[in-house]
């Protein structure tokens, strides 16, 4: 059954109201476009939710981003209230307010980028929310663990996709703005991930782990890491001492005394 919001019921019973007080009288032909007009309005304002508007809040860049990055250009990525993906590209500061629809549930993403250091968009992992767990009255907070979550999400919906649903048709609970999304976080810092995993979730294969959870349905044992191998990287005196990863929980490395950079690679290496 569909759940009407507060607004829709109120502007229900006041049409009914209105109605009721309709002398009982034979409406003249020439009154009958009007009134259907009038009534199809009413009944298409009353079928639905309305959008509302928040606010999304980056997250603080991490601090060896900043330090050597300083402040970040965004790409903001959201479901619109029409249910199309929609894309902005904002400055620090400037972000905007968005319609969002209060029924299901909605990603939000958003991938920095440094376009006079040529670092593009999709290099450095993203922030992001779920709305609407992740709002806060009219504000929408985004966080770097956040970002892990929507990019799950925009997987799922990519597994799904087909020429007749861009949401696809399989089980309900695997598409994902139904999926449990408070069961999922719950298990990302829980011990039954492994501790570098719950460190650093960017550790897992993603897109594998959709596949497997569209075609099994959740649960701990469809996340799936990378595999990793350890990387040694000479390194000349003039390529800086402090060098850092894509991931927002990775920590910055430091070459040794001989100047070797050692790096723990974890996922497809360009």
């Amino acid at each position: 059954m569909k759940r009407l919001s507060s607004e829709s019921l109120i502007r229900s019973m006041k049409f009914s109201i209105f109605l009721s007080r309709i002398p009982a009288r034979p409406v003249r032909p020439e009154f009958l476009p009007g009134i259907f007009a009038l009534v199809l309005g009413l009944a298409t304002s009353c079928g639905g939710p309305l959008p509302r508007t928040y606010f999304p809040a980056p997250p603080p860049l991490p601090g060896a981003w900043n330090e050597i990055l300083a402040k970040a250009r965004w790409r903001l990525e959201w479901v619109n209230k029409t249910g199309g993906r929609e894309s902005l590209d904002i400055g620090p500061g400037e972000f905007p307010g968005l319609d969002l629809i209060e029924e299901g549930t909605t990603p939000l993403r958003a991938w920095p980028y440094w376009p006079d250091r040529d670092i593009r968009v999709g290099t450095m992992k993203a922030a992001g929310a779920i709305f609407p767990y992740d709002a806060a009255g009219d504000r929408i907070p985004l966080s770097w663990r956040g970002g892990v979550e929507a990019n799950l999400y925009w997987e799922l919906a990519g597994g799904l996709q087909t020429e007749d649903s861009p949401w696809g048709k399989g089980s309900v609970p695997r598409q994902p703005q139904y999926f449990d999304w408070p069961r999922f976080r719950e298990l990302l810092q829980s011990d039954s991930l492994a501790p570098e995993l719950q460190e650093d979730p960017w550790l897992v294969d993603w897109k594998t782990t959709a596949r497997r959870i569209l075609e099994s349905g959740f649960d701990r044992r469809r996340i799936t890491a990378f595999p990793r191998e350890v990387l040694d990287i000479p390194l000349r005196d003039d390529q800086g001492a402090l060098w850092i990863g894509t991931s927002p929980f990775a920590r910055a490395r430091e070459p040794d005394p001989a100047g070797i950079l050692r790096l723990e690679i974890s996922g497809p290496v360009e």
